[in-house]
């Protein structure tokens, strides 16, 4: 932020910190009245956020509270001046627009100013205020996102997987247990009475969580793909008993070997 921005800042600076980093992501933070005060905004979410092989980008939503359209120039600032960001958009009446800026990396316990700038003309000559606020991360909560960005070694292996169609089980929850190996060309499952293949590039779709009747107990990695000219699903499940592997490190070797095919 430039030294006018700083001098327009009618508000005292504040700060909001993300204190939670849970799988697949970090759950956002919307500060108070008192953090972020604004007649015209206000911050109805932040975040940082990432995905597999991505890097972690610092998110802000901001609303529109009033019946006009208004536009927004955020500025983010990074301890690292080479990655800072500005960007304005138009944000309709009573609507939200998500701000977004993408960092090399995040540093730990070292404030990232934020500069909310609201405009009554799209041309931005008509400022109507200027407000300042800030993030900071905790070093668990980066260290929580980037295990989850970082890509899962392929080829993997899983052991004592169930296994199941989408088909009606009697009595038992799955079909077979067996052996899932994962990689950037195929899944493979090996179990007892033989075995079976699907190509990577067939898969449509991998839900990481989902109930299939008449299991109403246990979740599964449901997979749909195509088979010929049919739609199939089939669905993998770690062991509750034996299994060593998470149900969440199938979906990502899956998700992550479907996504670069």
């Amino acid at each position: 932020m430039n030294r006018l921005s700083r001098k327009l800042c009618v508000s005292v600076c504040a700060a909001f910190i993300l204190v939670s980093c849970a799988t697949p992501g970090p759950k956002g933070f919307q500060p108070s009245k008192s953090e972020f005060d604004s007649q015209w905004v206000a911050i109805s979410g932040g975040s940082i956020i990432g995905e597999k092989g991505g890097q972690p980008t610092l998110t802000v939503s901001i609303t529109n509270k009033k019946n006009q359209p208004l536009w927004v120039k955020v500025s983010f600032d990074s301890p690292d001046p080479s990655q800072n960001c500005e960007v304005t958009k138009e944000i309709a009446p009573n609507a939200s627009a998500m701000y977004a800026c993408s960092q090399n990396e995040i540093v730990a316990d070292v404030p990232y100013p934020i500069s909310v700038a609201t405009f009554s003309d799209q041309a931005l000559t008509q400022s109507l205020e200027i407000k300042e606020t800030k993030m900071q991360f905790k070093a668990q909560d980066i260290a929580s996102l980037k295990a989850w960005m970082t890509p899962p070694k392929l080829p993997a292996t899983f052991s004592d997987i169930w296994y199941r169609t989408d088909k009606a089980q009697l009595l038992l929850a799955y079909k077979e247990t067996g052996t899932l190996l994962v990689t950037k060309d195929k899944l493979q499952f090996k179990y007892d009475k033989g075995s079976f293949e699907i190509a990577i590039s067939a898969i449509k779709k991998v839900v990481p969580k989902k109930l299939l009747v008449p299991d109403i107990i246990n979740e599964w990695v449901v997979i749909e793909y195509q088979d010929s000219n049919n739609n199939r699903i089939i669905a993998f499940k770690s062991s509750p008993f034996f299994g060593k592997s998470s149900d969440e490190e199938i979906y990502s070797a899956i998700r992550w070997a479907s996504k670069k095919k």
